[in-house]
């Protein structure tokens, strides 16, 4: 398992100075065979959900709306149309969308970290957030969760274990 950080520079990140306000704002990103390191990435109690367990997330979410990513997405954004505190230039924040901004009804706060692609490249800070689930799918690609910027939904994707995506523990139940 490994872990990267998105660069930051006034294109990718304009206020950020260091790698430690980097990770403050958006985390590190990790590649799959860190979430399935037997050593575990989460805390004592804790655990990476399943593609199951986001599924029973968003079904229950799609109960309440038809924009489960809306809910689920950080109201801090570029021009936010909920003003005050949500309408922010300042990272952690989404880029500008008129229509899919989000209101974190839930407190879940999903911010857009982007992802580093298996090439090393990083792409879409401000625009996606990706969460690996611990589902392997075949054996070089795994299940993940991810928001966008330009829609309310949450998608249920294959990637790449090479590539570098965000982590989010859930408590365990048992």
């Amino acid at each position: 398992g490994a872990y990267s950080i998105y660069p930051y520079d006034d294109e990718n990140a304009s206020g950020i100075d260091s790698e430690e306000q980097m990770v403050e704002a958006y985390g590190k990103l990790y590649n799959w065979h860190t979430v399935n390191d037997e050593r575990g990435l989460c805390p004592d109690g804790w655990h990476v959900p399943d593609n199951d367990e986001w599924t029973q997330l968003t079904d229950y979410l799609s109960g309440e709306s038809d924009e489960v990513g809306k809910l689920l997405k950080s109201c801090r954004q570029v021009n936010s149309p909920l003003g005050g505190d949500c309408d922010t230039n300042v990272h952690p924040r989404w880029n500008a969308h008129e229509i899919h901004f989000g209101t974190d009804d839930y407190g879940f706060s999903g911010h857009a970290a982007g992802y580093r692609f298996a090439n090393g490249n990083f792409v879409y800070l401000g625009e996606r957030s990706a969460w690996w689930t611990s589902t392997e799918s075949m054996a070089a690609t795994a299940r993940y969760r991810s928001l966008y910027y330009g829609n309310s939904s949450v998608s249920n994707i294959t990637y790449n274990q090479k590539g570098g995506l965000s982590i989010r523990c859930v408590k365990s139940l048992d």
